[in-house]
């Protein structure tokens, strides 16, 4: 019986069944997807978690905004669900505005029109967040720490503002986005700076805090950061989606902020959560084919979950579908040249943001390990050909170099779905007393 690797749109490799291998397959990777969308969004709204149905927290002449958070799967189909219960609730004239970010309005996501009635979908606002236009922002408050916090016109003017996002693994692609529905991915410019500063000054902290240099970070969290924010905007009602395979839901969870925060992360838990059993010198983790993504975000997200399996100066091979239809081209839209010359991380994270974070995060990762990109075709497209190049990445599209890998390690680690799997570390057994 052969041991198989999904990756892709559904694609998989076989590889042998040997002593050494151990599969890792968390819930997640074989669990059902929402069979009915919409019915489960609705069901979600009109039984939130700790409030009254969403009809019942809305009054007819209510300004109604929907915060998309970026990269969120299914989004368009979700917005349209919870567009129609919100326009059912408001008077006909009252309109719905949804505000996305400028990363789902270049991929055309986030604009549910086309699934709308003619009448409903006259009714719906779009708005594109840009952080550097001074006249689409508005003061709103100062955080704990002193900062001023200015947001999206819309939100700090709106009666009412729902987000809407999806739950993430903790310490991969959440911790280093502009992971907040609301802040900071719809706060101003500097504020996106500063986040971008502070994430790779935590990391330096992390570290000293490791060899026992410092006793705790200076810098706050974002996660309280963002808590912050939604609390001084008065946000209170929240849809989340716990993703699954291949973009698609698991579940869907709506209600009180705190509580779906904290249900739908204790459910992504559940449902991709791994627990550590030991470290391989070699781990293939097949990348999914996440249409709300560009592929060098699930390759990334995929070698991060990576390599917290592997053992330093292993091999992490990560098998990859580049030409899967629908797939999008490298976002930062720079060679690695032109990217090199603007100085440190932190300054090119302060400089490009969101798109550029894939290539950090695979630096760091190819500090602890060797990096392959498996494909079943070459890589054709140049700019990817430049970066895979200059981040030091082999590449290979032949089944023999993954089966000598296999049977040539000590230990390997096969890893399906691993852009969504969140590997987590067991707590060692409790020491025995001293007599």
């Amino acid at each position: 019986m052969a041991y198989r690797v999904h990756f892709g749109a559904e694609q998989y490799v076989e590889l042998p069944e040997l002593p050494s291998i151990w599969q890792a397959e968390p819930p997640g990777a074989t669990a059902q997807q929402v069979p009915d969308l919409e019915a489960a969004i609705r069901d979600a709204l009109e039984g939130p978690l700790g409030l009254p149905a969403l009809s019942e927290c809305l009054t007819g002449d209510d300004t109604v905004v929907l915060a998309v958070r970026r990269g969120t799967p299914c989004s368009d189909a979700i917005i349209s669900t919870v567009v129609q219960a919100v326009l059912d609730r408001l008077t006909p004239s009252q309109p719905v505005t949804i505000l996305r970010t400028e990363a789902d309005a270049a991929a055309q996501r986030g604009d549910p029109r086309h699934l709308l009635s003619p009448e409903h979908a006259r009714r719906v606002i779009i708005k594109t967040h840009q952080a550097h236009k001074a006249e689409d922002l508005a003061y709103l408050a100062r955080l704990e720490d002193g900062r001023v916090l200015r947001l999206n016109r819309v939100l700090v003017e709106a009666d009412v503002v729902i987000p809407i996002g999806w739950t993430q693994s903790r310490g991969t692609w959440n911790r280093y986005s502009a992971f907040g529905a609301i802040f900071p991915a719809f706060a101003d410019h500097s504020a996106q700076q500063r986040h971008w500063r502070e994430v790779v000054e935590r990391v330096r902290y992390r570290k000293l805090k490791r060899m026992g240099k410092i006793r705790a970070s200076p810098i706050r969290a974002a996660g309280s950061l963002s808590r912050e924010a939604d609390w001084l905007l008065g946000t209170q009602f929240a849809l989340e989606a716990v993703p699954g395979p291949l973009g698609k839901v698991l579940r869907v969870m709506a209600g009180d902020v705190q509580r779906v925060a904290k249900e739908s992360r204790e459910e992504f838990l559940r449902q991709w959560g791994l627990p550590v059993q030991r470290q391989s010198d070699v781990v293939i983790a097949g990348v999914d084919h996440n249409p709300a993504h560009s592929a060098w975000e699930n390759l990334a997200q995929a070698a991060w979950a990576a390599a917290r399996l592997v053992n330093p100066r292993g091999q992490i091979i990560l098998l990859a579908d580049w030409e899967t239809p629908g797939g999008s081209s490298p976002a930062v839209g720079l060679s690695p040249s032109e990217v090199a010359t603007r100085g440190s991380w932190t300054d090119v994270l302060q400089e490009l943001g969101d798109p550029v974070v894939p290539f950090w995060l695979l630096s760091r990762v190819r500090r602890r390990a060797s990096l392959c990109v498996w494909s079943p075709r070459p890589v054709s497209q140049s700019l990817w050909r430049e970066w895979i190049d200059w981040l030091g990445i082999e590449t290979s599209n032949r089944v023999e170099v993954l089966e000598r890998w296999v049977r040539s390690a000590r230990s390997v680690t096969l890893l399906s779905h691993a852009t969504l799997v969140c590997p987590q570390r067991m707590s060692p057994p409790p020491r025995a007393p001293d007599r």
